[in-house]
């Protein structure tokens, strides 16, 4: 009987953990870096921008979304998060307060959200080496975009190949929660969202199923040990 249990726990794992098992992105664990974002823009299908660009923005040489590409850029405040070796401060090189790191990334989505590529990157101060060394902090390519852009305002992107001075700290994946976005914008047409939203970027939060398939798994397990 006790085989048989060991049994029952190792197939719920297995389907936990298959590449079929349903993913759910719903928020992320320490460490994580809170970014200020400073735009959003997305160009549905063309390789010029529409005239909702505000004016001087073309001209001030922050990166433009080319056809179906989406751009953010904003800081990671200049404030301490806490790791596994401790606390470091997010800041863009040069003397401390000089200002925030920047975060940047580009994803090509089509018009039914539908992710076509991408990356994101943090650069900054590298607190391993020197307060003056601007390294990429992190890094990574996107695997997987969901969300509700037109009804909540929120993004969230999945990336992966995780690289930087704080890659060991954050794994294999990373998870970037876009919120605070204007509602009513799609994928469908051009936007542009100035000074508005805030990002989340961190570890995922371990799928629901996993923990369900662990805990039917033992609960299994215990059940048959009390029988016997």
């Amino acid at each position: 009987m006790f085989r048989k249990s060991i049994v029952v726990v190792c197939a719920l794992l297995f389907t936990g953990f298959g590449d079929n098992a349903p993913r759910a992105v719903a928020g992320v664990i320490p460490p994580d870096i809170m970014v200020n974002l400073q735009y959003a823009a997305y160009n549905n299908a063309d390789a010029s921008f529409d005239a909702s660009t505000p004016t001087g923005f073309a001209s001030s040489g922050l990166p433009l979304p080319t056809a179906e590409q989406l751009v953010v850029r904003g800081f990671a405040a200049p404030d301490r998060f806490i790791t596994s070796t401790g606390s470091h401060t997010l800041l863009l090189t040069g003397n401390p307060g000089q200002g925030p790191a920047v975060f940047t990334m580009t994803a090509d989505i089509d018009e039914s959200g539908d992710l076509l590529g991408g990356s994101f990157d943090i650069m900054g101060d590298d607190p391993f080496v020197s307060p003056d060394a601007t390294v990429s902090l992190l890094n990574g390519t996107f695997t997987n975009v969901q969300g509700a852009l037109t009804t909540a305002g929120i993004l969230e992107f999945e990336a992966s190949s995780i690289g930087g001075a704080f890659a060991g700290l954050f794994g294999s994946e990373v998870v970037i929660k876009i919120g605070g976005l204007s509602t009513g914008n799609s994928f469908l047409n051009d936007f542009f969202l100035a000074g508005l939203g805030t990002a989340n970027v961190g570890r995922p939060v371990p799928e629901p199923t996993t923990f369900a398939m662990w805990g039917l798994g033992m609960g299994a397990l215990v059940l048959r040990r009390r029988r016997r």
